[in-house]
Order: structure tokens, then sequence, then C-alpha cells
């Protein structure tokens, strides 16, 4: 069953465009010049909401077309990331806490126990391109832990240090 999936100029998916059974063969949310009113509509309501809006992208999904309103694109949209007009699965990311590995099922715990300000160093690791940056929210996990946003950088596959 035919999803659309819609990207940022940097390649994160941010969104899917369903059809019930799947979007039907001529309608393509890549068409600038489609002639179908649904197409259009949505193509011009995703620019005119989406500034960092970049393109559509199919996505072929192994449901039955009689499944309705499936809800895999939203896994897709999770794991994925648009390069080269490709859909890439992103890297494994360890995070590391004070030089230990911290499980992703135990980041909120062990987050919450930190107490303010512990000074506590935290690494991204990840199989990435130099220089290719990562922006975390003041949530991590579920928990406060700074205000505002922080940009992190990667060099051989780590970011910088980040106290927290």
């Amino acid at each position: 069953m035919r999803h659309f999936l819609w990207y940022d100029t940097s390649g994160q998916l941010r969104g899917v465009h369903r059809h019930y059974r799947g979007w039907p063969d001529g309608q393509d949310l890549r068409d600038p010049g489609s002639q179908n009113a649904n197409v259009r509509k949505i193509q011009s309501l995703v620019v005119a909401r989406e500034p960092t809006f970049e393109g559509f992208i199919p996505f072929e999904c192994m449901c039955p077309s009689d499944a309705g309103m499936c809800r895999c694109a939203y896994d897709i949209i999770a794991d994925h990331y648009v390069q080269d007009g490709s859909i890439v699965a992103k890297p494994e990311l360890v995070i590391e806490l004070d030089g230990q590995d911290v499980p992703w099922t135990t980041t909120a715990e062990v987050f919450q126990n930190l107490t303010p300000l512990s000074n506590a160093q935290l690494v991204l690791k990840a199989a990435v391109p130099d220089g290719h940056s990562v922006t975390l929210g003041e949530l991590v996990r579920g928990v406060e832990l700074f205000q505002g946003q922080r940009t992190l950088t990667f060099t051989d596959g780590e970011s910088e240090p980040l106290s927290i």
C-alpha cells in the first residue's frame, strides 16, 4: 500500500499522507503539475504550513490494501531519514553519560536521577559523517536536562561532550 512521506530540508521525515487503501496510481504528491484536486490540496497545504518542507517520497508498506488506514509509516518516520532521494535507516545511537553507555531502556531513569548541576558529561555516538549535527531539546526522554536547545556536532563518530 503506497503512502507519501514528507521530509524537510535536513532530510528528516516529518509526516505522512495516507490514502484509504493506499494512494492510487496516477495520484502522486511529487507531481507539481498534477490535475488531481486532492493531490493539489495536500501539496499546497504542506508547502504553506511547513517552512522547512523539501519534498514528498513514496513508501510502499507491506499491509494489504483492505487494511484501511494502517499506521506502519510512523515507524519508518521514527527510524529513517531521506538521503539522496532514498529512505535510509538512521544509524544506531549510543548515549554515554560520564564515560558509561546508557541503555535506551534505562535512559529516562538515569536522567531523572541526576541532581541539579551534577555536571555530568553526555556524549552521543553514532556512525555518521564528520560535521553531522543533532539538536536536543531541553527534554530528553521526558526529563528536563537543560534550558533551551543544544546542538551537538559529530567528529569521528562522537559528539562533543555536553555538561548537564
